[in-house]
């Protein structure tokens, strides 16, 4: 029998769902945080989804959802209106359709188009994990579809011509074998490359130069206020996971520790179909009620974005945000989000956490990652920032307005650096990024392999996102603004060719050495005298941004590592070769960077530098941090 006059926490009362010192302590909790009585009670495991929904049922005199069947007919629409409306359809016999929903008012909004849809239905009432169980089972290929190719073909990698890479190949080729034994020719050649070279590290010098003096002038902003908005928005939390069995406890510890309320809290772990060993890390693993698990069916690519894609469709947060397996965000970062957000303009419609590595002190190379992350995120993309240019995202730790997201329609799935790919299409939009004064701690790759691995997928996707972005340049262009346009080409240029390039830097070391005589390049005593000078200003404006980047990370006693920069980044030469091999024969591998080292014995807390604590990160005082 219905039960119009009874409220939920007196029908859950009467069932023995809950004791009346929960229940009391429950609604004050919602004078607190307003929100349904029944969400903040599935929050904080007092009573399930589906005794929720089933009491819901009785409140509101309908039918609970019960087993649902495959329906071998469908309404006669798209996978898109049932996520997007919040229904699913749940049986089909003689005709008549049932319509399951976890909100009756989803329902009664859409009244008019399912009569349109479904012609004679009748409504259930089902949990959300019902709901989505559901809609997975009935349209989870044309979900794949959507995923994959739901960004427009002229704006996305997967539509790239792949002609011009092979024919500059070629052309390399036949000009080695054409100009083998021609000693001037070649030196010509050499000229040409080497002021290509020149030309893009002038570029990122006078770059450089820009940000470093914009950031010795500028002050830092004042905090912003400790007091929450009123309203806070729900988060999204977005969470790829690929073979990650061995760091699942520390990511869900470092999730449980986020200062937020559950009720305003959605955590979508992102499993690969096929991926058995973190399937069944998961089903051993008890998790909150705010994480559910989606699993991405196999489809053409095995991306980033495109498990970003998949689950999106089935979030439900005003702000969705992406953490990867290994990353361990500070406790209040989601209410800085909530109110950098909330004193924002409109146009202001992503934040960028900082990046920091909990194991910077590991090995040399953990050092000069950690000192290349303080760099980056300290210095260049605060000042990138200011100067009003497109921001390339970081992977991770970023936040961004849903409407936003569904207006960009999404990441792309075939890009493999989907974040510097998005921040230029929100620039593109007229949209804006901000830096969050946040940091995510996240695992530094330990060993030259693993690094140049990760790294060539990164450069690889650079070269992508720019060879897609400038197939019309008067577009791009028109889109940007002349100044925002030399933005772009000012950080992707460098970021491409000077890797590329290096090995001709490398010559004018064995000038110095002594190993190769001036004379043999065929260059003049002024001119080499004029490149020695950009080689020096170079590397004084790095040190200078690396200097800087240290004080404000707190990482002050890796100063005396930077020397070491000159041989970490020559293995950047390295993963630069690998990515254009990669972008002929195999452009859309996702190169997956493997984490959980530091966590395969058994989760007893984080390893020096950092040891966990209830309220942040602490690093172990160390000689060297003096």
């Amino acid at each position: 029998m219905p039960e119009f006059g009874k409220k939920l926490g007196q029908i859950l009362l009467e069932q023995g769902k809950i004791s009346a010192p929960k229940l009391r302590l429950a609604l004050h909790q919602q004078s607190l945080h307003p929100c349904p009585l029944g969400e903040l009670l599935v929050s904080e495991k007092t009573v399930s989804h589906y005794n929720i929904a089933k009491a819901l049922a009785q409140q509101q005199g309908l039918n609970h959802a019960e087993t649902p069947d495959k329906p071998s007919v469908f309404p006669k629409s798209a996978a898109g209106f049932w996520l997007k409306t919040g229904l699913v359809p749940w049986r089909f016999t003689n005709g008549h359709w049932q319509i399951a929903c976890a909100n009756v008012q989803d329902f009664y909004k859409n009244f008019r188009e399912l009569r349109q849809i479904c012609g004679d239905f009748s409504l259930v009432l089902a949990s959300p994990a019902q709901i989505r169980s559901q809609t997975l089972q009935l349209f989870s290929a044309q979900l794949l579809e959507q995923a994959e190719t739901g960004l427009p073909s002229h704006q996305s990698c997967r539509s790239l011509n792949l002609k011009l890479p092979y024919l500059i190949a070629l052309c390399c080729v036949l000009a080695g074998l054409m100009l083998r034994s021609e000693l001037t020719a070649i030196v010509s050649l050499f000229h040409i490359f080497l002021g290509v070279a020149l030309a893009s590290l002038s570029l990122s010098t006078i770059l450089k130069i820009t940000i470093f003096i914009g950031a010795l002038g500028h002050k830092p902003a004042s905090a912003a206020p400790s007091n929450r908005p009123q309203v806070l928005p729900r988060i999204t939390i977005l969470i790829p996971l690929l073979e990650e069995p061995r760091i699942l406890h520390h990511l869900l510890y470092h999730l449980q520790r986020l200062d937020y309320p559950r009720t305003h809290l959605e955590v979508m772990l992102i499993l690969e179909d096929g991926d058995v060993e973190t399937q069944t890390a998961l089903l051993a693993t008890d998790l909150p009620s705010w994480c559910c698990v989606i699993t991405v069916p196999k489809g053409r690519v095995k991306t980033k974005p495109r498990a970003l894609n998949f689950a999106f469709g089935f979030s439900s947060g005003d702000i969705i945000g992406v953490l990867d397996a290994e990353d361990a965000p500070e406790k209040d970062q989601l209410l800085k989000v909530a109110n950098q957000f909330a004193m924002a303009d409109p146009r202001l419609v992503c934040l960028q956490g900082r990046l920091d590595f909990y194991n910077a002190h590991k090995n040399w190379l953990t050092r000069c990652f950690a000192l290349e992350y303080a760099a980056w995120f300290q210095v260049i993309l605060p000042g990138l920032a200011r100067l009003g240019f497109a921001l390339p995202l970081g992977g991770t730790s970023m936040y961004i307005r849903r409407a936003a997201l569904i207006d960009l329609k999404g990441w792309d799935a075939f890009n493999v650096t989907e974040d510097a790919d998005l921040g230029l299409r929100l620039s593109r939009a007229g949209l804006r990024c901000a830096l969050l004064d946040s940091k995510t701690f996240e695992e530094a790759t330990k060993t030259p392999r693993t690094w140049i691995t990760q790294r060539s997928r990164w450069q690889k996707g650079y070269i992508m996102t720019y060879w897609c972005h400038n197939r019309s340049p008067k577009r791009l262009l028109a889109d940007l603004g002349i100044w925002r346009w030399v933005g772009v080409h000012a950080l992707f240029v460098p970021a491409i060719a000077t890797f590329l390039f290096a090995p001709l830097f490398w010559i004018f070391w064995c000038v110095a050495a002594g190993l190769m005589a001036r004379q043999d390049l065929a260059l003049s005593h002024g001119y080499s005298n004029a490149i020695g000078a950009l080689f020096a200003l170079a590397l004084l404006v790095d040190g200078a941004i690396g200097v800087m980047a240290v004080e404000k990370s707190g990482h002050k006693g890796l100063k005396r590592w930077l020397p070491l920069q000159l041989i970490y980044f020559a293995m950047a030469t390295l993963s630069a070769y690998k990515a254009l091999y990669e972008l002929i024969v195999n452009r859309f591998h996702w190169a997956k960077t493997a984490h959980g080292d530091q966590f395969s014995q058994s989760w007893g807390g984080l390893s020096s530098p950092y040891v966990a604590s209830d309220f942040c990160f602490k690093r172990v005082t160390k000689a060297e941090d003096k």
